[in-house]
């Protein structure tokens, strides 16, 4: 193969940009984008090639997935450039054994889940081989240190590249208009730290990730669809969160894998971390041909991991339409078989509050008197039943649900006016349990004023 630079400019057709290009052979070693014909000239000049006229026609595409970076008959260009690490990976002979300090990697983001393991190295392994989209996201999470930036910044975005792997914020993702010019060569998505709670549109955050993950082509908001202005999405994402359960699921979501919340904190000496991340005699470039090479079930990988984790990530969904339907029916056996099914668990703080809420709400009960909940207070009780943080579009969403609305009352513990409801309890004596069993529906709800 002719090994001397080729250095070349042409027009991207679809997108109406100019390129200088350099290849050795088929090989793209060099694309920057020019503003106009002008500067197109000055390369030419400056590398001693014939300006063209007219500048020639190429396809310009990012395709992670194929096997061509030039290809010289038919003018098309792929822009994306494998890393030495992912070629020699590619290349090498099959590891089957993963180093020991990766194994400790592994072990603290899993917490030691042999199944989810072996399940994240199977989807990292369909993105090191395919690299494109897989159709599921994975949720890291658990305490600061126990090694989700060691991952995703320093041995993935090394085997990946640097332009390939792409950082951001729930605030970028929640944004009216979410970066999606930056992923446009993105192979893995990290959004760190995945804190939902800090932004206030917690719905068009999903609403947009959820795109990210599904969509076979992303469109640059603002712009009418066509050729120039959409993307093939070769994305994958990966949430990593500092606190346990940040996400709240839905029974049917198709889309995240969830890892154990992790309290596995990473002690690494400086040499032992140097060691694993060199990418040359360190333990990288073992585990990268041990991905590269891994034997996977595609179908098995595009499928949810169902565990403990996600089914706590479920209960962060449903039990607070749970709650609202219980207040709705006045059913008090919900909170009493709540508090009996997860005392144990409960935060002493909430444990307490449910059970003097409890008591108070029966005392009303037996006086024929509506008991009173302001709007902290339905707040925090629902996310005493979900067992941990409610976004607040999902808490707005289940009250709408239920057409919980809070109105201005006297607060005469506080002396003021608060938002709040009124509501009339039922013990089980007066068929609260009958309720329990029955599907809540606007037939057998009564008011909440």
């Amino acid at each position: 193969m002719d090994r001397r630079t080729t250095y070349f400019v042409l027009r991207d057709r679809h997108r109406d940009r100019f390129y200088t290009a350099a290849a050795i052979g088929d090989e793209l070693q060099e694309l920057i984008p020019v503003e106009d014909e002008r500067r197109l000239a000055l390369y030419a000049a400056n590398h001693g090639i014939p300006m063209p006229d007219p500048i020639p026609d190429w396809v310009v595409r990012f395709e992670p997935d194929a096997d061509y970076s030039v290809d010289w008959a038919n003018q098309r260009l792929n822009t994306f450039q494998s890393t030495p690490l992912l070629r020699n990976a590619l290349r090498a002979e099959p590891q089957s054994e993963i180093p020991p300090l990766t194994q400790r990697l592994l072990t603290s983001l899993t917490r030691d889940d042999e199944q989810v393991q072996e399940h994240l190295l199977d989807w990292l392994a369909a993105l090191i081989q395919r690299r494109t989209r897989i159709g599921t996201a994975w949720l890291l999470h658990g305490l600061p240190g126990t090694g989700k930036r060691l991952l995703t910044d320093y041995m993935l975005r090394p085997l990946l590249g640097t332009q390939h792997v792409v950082r951001c914020t729930v605030s970028d993702l929640a944004a009216a208009n979410p970066p999606v010019a930056e992923f446009e060569h993105a192979l893995l998505v990290v959004v760190d730290p995945f804190e939902p709670h800090k932004t206030t549109r917690a719905d068009r955050l999903m609403q947009h990730m959820h795109a990210l993950i599904d969509d076979p082509v992303l469109t640059r908001c603002g712009s009418t669809p066509s050729v120039g202005n959409e993307q093939v999405n070769h994305a994958n994402v990966i949430l990593c969160g500092d606190y346990p359960e940040p996400l709240s699921l839905k029974p049917d979501d198709r889309r995240f894998h969830i890892a154990p919340a992790s309290d596995i904190i990473m002690q690494l000496t400086e040499e032992e971390l140097e060691f694993l991340i060199d990418p040359v005699v360190g333990e990288l470039p073992v585990f990268a041909a041990h991905l590269a090479h891994r034997r996977y079930d595609p179908q098995r990988v595009a499928r949810v991991i169902k565990n403990k984790s996600r089914q706590q990530a479920i209960n962060l969904s449903s039990e607070p339409d749970a709650c609202f339907a219980a207040l709705k029916a006045g059913n008090l056996q919900y909170f009493e078989d709540l508090l009996a099914r997860n005392r144990e668990l409960m935060d002493n703080r909430d444990r307490h509050r449910l059970e003097r809420l409890c008591k108070q709400w029966a005392a009303d009960s037996a006086a024929g008197r509506p008991s009173r909940i302001y709007i902290e207070g339905l707040q925090r009780l629902a996310e005493i039943a979900a067992g941990g943080f409610v976004p607040r579009s999902d808490f707005n969403i289940a009250a709408k649900r239920y057409a919980i609305s809070p109105k201005p009352m006297w607060n005469s513990e506080e002396r003021k006016t608060m938002r709040g409801v009124k509501v009339r309890f039922q013990t089980a004596k007066t068929g609260a349990a009958d309720i329990s069993s029955a599907p809540v529906t606007p037939a057998n709800l009564q008011e909440v004023s």
